[in-house]
């Protein structure tokens, strides 16, 4: 059980495009239904109770310690690919971010 559906984050742009992004944002995701707040609500005593796996964590527990190899092996991936970014290490989240700063001189000028 993982809510990556939720759409919460930061987007960087021009003003013309983020304001046309934030109108789509605050119309289309700003609340979760009902349905599925009395599920969560019902699921996070699960979430905390031991042996969920063979090696007894939590639910919370296991998912942290899958999402961290994730990021790790991704980061990893990333660092080792023949561009010039570079990623952007966070202590949470399910998304890895890079640093494209180095990659403006592979952009066609008729972008910028």
């Amino acid at each position: 059980m993982n809510a990556t559906g939720w759409k919460i984050g930061w987007a960087v742009g021009p003003s013309k495009l983020i304001r046309n992004g934030a109108i789509v944002a605050n119309s289309v995701y700003y609340c979760f239904n009902t349905p599925g707040q009395v599920a969560m609500a019902n699921s996070l005593d699960a979430c905390t109770a031991p042996n969920y796996n063979e090696a007894g964590e939590t639910f919370v527990q296991s998912t942290s310690t899958m999402f961290v190899a994730n990021r790790d092996s991704i980061t990893q991936a990333v660092t080792e690919m023949a561009m010039p970014w570079k990623p952007v290490f966070c202590q949470g989240g399910y998304f890895i971010m890079a640093d494209v700063t180095d990659c403006r001189s592979l952009v066609p000028d008729k972008y910028f």
